[in-house]
């Protein structure tokens, strides 16, 4: 079923690049802050819960989880390089 994920913590502006893990327990998504940065958010699949936030350096643009759904892996677009 879909539901509207909220995070008043952020106020994420938008959401993408989303992924479930092949186990089924969490799933991954991109945010991109007020602020102009960008964070993974790691997430409990059934209760929605934040498992984790890591900050990233560039825009996120595709999120990946190893077969055991033990490792995460993202690709990003860099920023500042030949801005």
């Amino acid at each position: 079923p879909m539901r509207r994920l909220e995070d008043p913590a952020t106020r994420a502006r938008a959401m993408w690049a989303a992924s479930q893990s092949p186990d089924g327990r969490r799933f991954v998504h991109a945010a991109a802050l007020p602020s102009g940065r960008y964070e993974l958010t790691v997430r409990d699949f059934d209760a929605g819960r934040i498992l984790a936030r890591v900050a990233v350096q560039g825009q996120p643009t595709a999120s990946a989880w190893s077969p055991d759904s033990k490792r995460l892996a993202y690709c990003f677009r860099a920023t500042g390089l030949n801005d």
